[in-house]
């Protein structure tokens, strides 16, 4: 466990020393404030459903039982399932961004849950 600590330390201390410009930095960006470098579940699932809720109270006017977990779930890409026949682009884009951003959080748990189960 104290490797893992001294693991999320060096994350942190690397983050710090990069400018915004370089690519590193965003992408460490979100791991910090997502996960808190793997080591927080709890946080990563709290953003999970935070931004779910959020992406559908924007994209669904029509909210059921029904839609709700066909929008939830990862493998469901039926826009006229979720949104009814009459889609704009505007809303296809938008869910195609949410359902990337599902798919990195869920990630970002996977990798929370297995942080004692890996090796340094």
């Amino acid at each position: 466990i104290r490797a893992l600590e001294f693991h999320k330390q060096e994350y942190e201390t690397y983050y710090r020393e990069l400018k915004f410009k370089q690519s590193d930095k965003w992408i460490l960006f979100f791991e910090k404030y997502i996960s808190d470098f793997g080591t927080n579940f709890v946080l990563a699932v709290s953003w999970l459903i935070a931004l779910t809720l959020f992406f559908y109270s924007i994209m669904v006017y029509n909210p059921s039982i029904n839609s709700f977990i066909k929008f939830v779930s990862p493998l469901n890409y039926d826009l006229k399932g979720i949104l009814g026949n009459s889609y704009s682009f505007f809303a296809a884009v938008l869910f195609i961004f949410y359902k990337a951003l599902q798919l990195a959080l869920i990630y970002e748990i996977i990798k929370s849950f297995r942080k004692f189960s890996r090796s340094l």
